[in-house]
Parts: C-alpha cells; sequence; structure tokens
C-alpha cells in the first residue's frame, strides 16, 4: 500500500513589484503516492490549469493558488494556499494649482497614490524627476499649453 501523497509548494516573487506584473513562479514537491506524479494549478476563482507532469507554474499574477498532486492511481492530495501579492495601481492626477494672470505663469499639482513611493514625474515619458514631498509635487512657472504628466514609482511602474 503507497503511502499517501504530500505536497509541498514554494514560490518566487510572491510580492510583485508592479500592478498587473505576472512573473512570479510556484514550484511542487510531492512525495508517496504510486506511479508518475500529474500537477494541477487551482486558480482562486475556482478554475484551474490543466493536468502536468512538471511541478514548475511560471507566469503568474496575483491571486491565491494551490496545486493538486494526482498519482497513477488517480489519487489526490492538494497544497495548502499561496498567495502572490501586487501593490495597487499607481493613480497620477494632475490639477490647475494656480492660473495665469496676467503678471504671473500658473502653476500644476501632480499628486499620486498606489505602487510603492517614492514617485518621478515626466512630461515626455524618458527625463524622470523625483516629487518634492512624498505623493505630491508643486510645478511653477507653467505657461499656457495643454500638459500630460507621467508617473512612475520606486520600482520603475507606470
Amino acid at each position: 500500500l503507497p503511502l499517501p501523497i504530500t505536497v509541498n509548494v514554494s514560490a518566487t516573487n510572491t510580492n510583485l513589484l508592479c500592478f498587473g506584473d505576472t512573473n512570479a513562479t510556484i514550484t511542487a514537491s510531492a512525495t508517496g503516492g504510486f506511479g508518475t506524479y500529474q500537477y494541477i494549478l487551482n486558480f482562486s476563482d475556482g478554475t484551474s490549469s490543466g493536468a502536468q507532469t512538471n511541478p514548475t507554474f511560471t507566469g503568474l499574477g496575483a491571486g491565491t493558488y494551490t496545486v493538486t498532486v494526482t498519482d497513477a492511481y488517480n489519487c489526490d492530495a492538494t497544497s495548502g494556499p499561496i498567495v502572490i501579492t501586487e501593490p495597487t495601481p499607481i493613480q497620477p492626477l494632475l490639477s490647475l494649482e494656480t492660473g495665469l494672470t496676467c503678471d504671473n505663469l500658473g502653476s500644476l499639482r501632480i499628486t499620486a497614490s498606489g505602487g510603492t513611493a517614492p514617485y518621478f514625474y515626466s512630461f515626455d515619458n524618458i527625463s524622470f524627476s523625483p516629487f518634492s514631498s512624498g505623493s505630491t509635487h508643486l510645478l511653477t512657472n507653467i505657461g499656457q499649453g495643454t500638459y500630460q504628466v507621467y508617473v512612475t514609482d520606486a520600482n520603475n511602474c507606470n
């Protein structure tokens, strides 16, 4: 009589750097049972991958996963959960702080949330400068025009 199947799982990149990243990996190892193992990755939404003989699952994004291992007798065991997290998306906001007057140029305020501080801003999406204080930055001496700002965080996420 074979021993019961036990499943251990390990993961890399369980704390993803950017919102939407899919570079986490889960690897399972099993003991017990009989014959060749089949590995199935179970997703937090109740769906699962197809069975595979490779115990490694790559290209994973944020979520809660388990791995089910089945042996040659169709006996199975499921691992405990592995949680992969991601930061919230970066939410930049560009707002008018003071408008143009006959005597003065205007100013714009950039604020950001989400991601991982500190934040950096750019008007050309090439050359970035740090925010002046935490999650806000005041741009002064701004002339007439239409402006678009790009914001990245400490992990170069946008």
